[in-house]
């Protein structure tokens, strides 16, 4: 036993105070804060490397209703612009700032079973949101929600015969979410939960906008399905607007499971 063990072993009280101050003080919750005058950061992310072939991915189970095969999902890229579709990208570190949302009504988002695809394939959304589950094909599905990867821990898992009523469930805390159907594995949709106001996803164009960013530095982090999550330190201004454009290659290797936050 070491001199720190011998030490906590006969302070063990005092030791796990200090343990929960130290994790309370890491968990300092977003506040709100309309004092803070902010600046608009916004901007393109645009595609540097190729994007993968759409490929037919074979059904198993349903294929008279879904179909023998079904292509996979491709994000968009706009021909004028090189500006990619479904980039997420969040400011980290900012603990005072605007409301979480424009008013008080409640948050929640819809995810549906639809001919066989999760619709959206895409969202955003804050920690205290509920997400609402609706299957409206002649077919049983579930949607099985795992934080981090694919093969995390499991948040959710809601199973839905054909014609059962919508269920909702609430989003407890900030991470990357992997959304899959269990029953046709090539269904598929990503959540992102975050416990501030200050993500965008970017448009058709790979334009973003991010409004009443406080002034500082920050680290700015950037998801995509085929590229996984990566990040980039900026400073915003005091005052004036900020523009930022990204390019997502494949050089640089992803971070695999990175949780919103």
């Amino acid at each position: 036993m070491n001199t720190l063990q011998a030490t906590c072993a006969h302070m063990l009280p005092i030791c796990l105070l200090t343990a929960a101050v130290v994790s309370l003080a890491e968990a300092e919750p977003y506040e709100v804060d309309p004092g803070i005058n902010g600046v608009t950061v916004h901007g393109r992310v645009k595609l540097g490397a190729p994007l993968k072939d759409t490929v037919a991915v074979p059904v198993f189970r349903d294929s008279e209703f879904c179909g023998d095969t079904t292509l996979s999902d491709a994000p968009s890229v706009d021909p004028a612009t090189n500006g990619l579709s479904g980039v997420v990208l969040s400011i980290q570190g900012i603990e005072k700032g605007k409301p979480l949302t424009p008013s008080d009504s409640p948050v929640t988002i819809e995810i549906e079973s639809k001919a066989c695809r999760f619709s959206p394939h895409l969202t955003t959304t804050l920690v205290g949101a509920s997400l609402e589950i609706r299957n409206l094909d002649p077919i049983l599905h579930n949607l099985h929600v795992r934080k981090d990867t694919r093969y995390g821990p499991t948040v959710m898992n809601v199973i839905q015969p054909a014609g059962t009523r919508s269920v909702q469930k609430p989003f407890g805390e900030a991470g990357f979410l992997d959304v899959r159907c269990d029953v046709h594995p090539f269904m598929g949709a990503f959540i992102h939960v975050f416990e501030h106001p200050y993500y965008a996803i970017t448009d058709n164009t790979g334009q973003f906008s991010m409004t009443k960013v406080p002034p500082g530095v920050y680290k700015v982090s950037l998801w995509h399905e085929q590229f996984g999550f990566r990040e980039k330190t900026v400073k915003v201004p005091p005052g004036e607007s900020l523009s930022l454009d990204f390019e997502l290659t494949k050089e640089a290797h992803p971070m695999v499971g990175k949780p919103a936050r």
